[in-house]
């Protein structure tokens, strides 16, 4: 599930439709997606889990996970272009996340949804001028 980026790191897949925010964090920080905290989010929402909820079960695993990693994980409110590495995130149509994509710059360096092998940003169904909020992340 991982493949080369163009610009010597890799990227890696996700697995299923709800974990590309895992696939995300794995490929900007170049860890494992194992050693990443896997959310099911969808699942959760499916077994009628308030959104709400859902989303502060998750931002405490992943907060527990930064502290216990030694990782500091920022929420921006837009985009950030200057970042080295970054993640963008498209809102779905009801407003809530529906995909994360690897950034670099003002560049789309990786989507984990992408088929094609090696995936390319070309080939994505998303367009990074739809992104929400960005993550940026800084290791030790």
């Amino acid at each position: 599930f991982m493949t080369p980026l163009r610009d010597g790191t890799f990227g890696y897949l996700q697995r299923r439709t709800d974990d590309c925010l895992q696939a995300a964090i794995a490929s900007c920080i170049q860890m494992s997606p194992h050693q990443i905290p896997d959310l099911h989010m969808l699942q959760q929402f499916y077994s009628g889990k308030d959104f709400e909820e859902v989303w502060a079960g998750a931002n405490d695993k992943m907060g527990r996970w930064a502290d216990k990693h030694g990782v500091k994980v920022f929420r921006h409110a837009s985009p950030q272009p200057s970042a080295r590495r970054w993640i963008g995130v498209l809102a779905g149509e009801d407003g809530s996340a529906s995909h994360c994509l690897l950034m670099s710059g003002r560049d789309c360096l990786f989507d984990p949804a992408c088929l094609y092998l090696p995936p390319s940003p070309e080939h994505s169904v998303y367009d990074p001028a739809d992104i929400d909020y960005s993550i940026t992340i800084e290791t030790r």
